[in-house]
This record gives C-alpha cells, structure tokens and sequence, in this order.
C-alpha cells in the first residue's frame, strides 16, 4: 500500500437520520431509502398477486392450479 503525505487537516464526521452523512465541509450523503423501496416492491407484488387470485377465480380455477398465481405467491 502506498503512504499518502500528511496534511495536518481534520474534518469532523456527522451520522444522522435526515442525511446518512454531513462532514464539517457541509458535503451531505443522502440516505439510501433501501426500507421504503423494499416496502413499495412488496405492496406492488402484493397487488398484482391479488389480481392474479381473481383472475384464477373468475375463470373458475381452484387456487391450488392456477400457475400464475403460484408464481407471484413465491415472489410475494
């Protein structure tokens, strides 16, 4: 590894919820959202499993058989 050169200069670090990082120079890192993206897939998976159960109904098919259904269960 390669030693870089001191530079006698300090920067403070602030963690918090707003931005995930704020330094003393005023430079701010958002806050990855990875829980509400997470959160608005599932209720999405969640809507189209729903159309597919009354889809397989409508058409008279027991839940058990109906393919799409099964798959977008596993995805939910």
């Amino acid at each position: 590894a390669q030693k870089l050169p001191k530079t006698q200069s300090q920067i403070g670090i602030d963690l918090n919820l707003d931005n995930f990082l704020t330094d003393s120079n005023g430079a701010m890192v958002a806050n990855p959202r990875f829980y509400r993206n997470a959160k608005k897939k599932l209720a999405h998976a969640q809507r189209v499993l729903s159309r597919r159960q009354r889809r397989a109904k409508q058409e008279g098919h027991n839940l058990r058989m109906a393919k799409n259904y099964q798959k977008q269960r596993l995805l939910v």
